[in-house]
């Protein structure tokens, strides 16, 4: 917001220690409430983190869904012939540091969002409405980046932001529970699909895509409400590995 406000002329300087305040929000929100509440939430939200035994598949789906993602909607929108651009930032000086810059600002989000906030919201709604409710609220706290002129989000389309980020939430809980609570791998999904973002924006393909990127995510979360139900995301194939990653 500080950075928003600064861009609109509503604030005369930027004050970099209120935006890396607002990035810990999510984090610092779920340590308060959670102090309020009972003992031990800082136990509960940052073991999570170091949950990273999974079953392999998921080391797969995780970054080659976004992977899959940024290539069909390039071939979309380029009618079929990918950008070259594309290609040059998924290789390895391009997209390493683009990767690990989104892990270690998202890591606070998660933390906050599927960390703490989502097993509580779905112990009463449920998986499915509970990542609606999460996707909403996600859609609230990116507003100063839609209303921010400097940053590509506030090129695109307030409707479709709205419906990527509940699809996405609905991904990310799938994810968390078909990885048995791992806020590592759900970290890395998030980074992936902001790295994807950055490639497009650097292939200048961003604007043009991201409806495409949009309809890609939403029948991919349709998919898993479809498949699973309202109450559990929980995935079968990882249900051993699940349980060895709790002990």
């Amino acid at each position: 917001m500080p950075s928003t406000l600064v861009a609109r002329g509503w604030l005369p300087v930027a004050v970099p220690s209120l935006a890396i305040l607002g990035g810990l929000g999510p984090m610092l929100s779920a340590l308060f409430v959670g102090a309020l509440v009972g003992r031990g939430v800082v136990e509960q939200v940052f073991r999570p983190l170091l949950r990273v035994r999974v079953n392999p598949v998921w080391c797969v789906v995780v970054p080659g869904f976004w992977i899959a993602v940024a290539v069909v909607a390039a071939l979309v929108v380029a009618s079929g012939t990918v950008d070259a651009r594309l290609f040059v930032w998924f290789a390895w000086p391009e997209f390493v540091p683009g990767f690990a810059g989104s892990l270690v600002s998202n890591v606070w989000e998660e933390i906050g969002w599927r960390g703490f906030a989502l097993p509580r919201l779905a112990e009463r709604w449920g998986d499915l409405v509970a990542s609606v409710w999460l996707g909403l609220v996600g859609f609230l706290w990116h507003l100063p980046l839609l209303l921010d002129p400097r940053s590509p989000m506030s090129q695109l389309s307030w409707p479709l932001q709205a419906v990527f980020l509940v699809a996405m939430s609905v991904l990310l809980t799938w994810v968390y529970r078909g990885t048995g609570g791992s806020l590592w791998w759900v970290t890395v999904f998030h980074a992936m699909s902001n790295a994807v973002a950055l490639g497009m924006l650097q292939a200048k393909l961003f604007v043009a895509s991201y409806p495409v990127v949009v309809f890609l995510v939403a029948v991919a979360a349709l998919s898993v409400a479809i498949r699973y139900g309202r109450w559990s995301f929980a995935v079968s194939w990882d249900s051993a590995d699940s349980e060895a990653s709790r002990r």
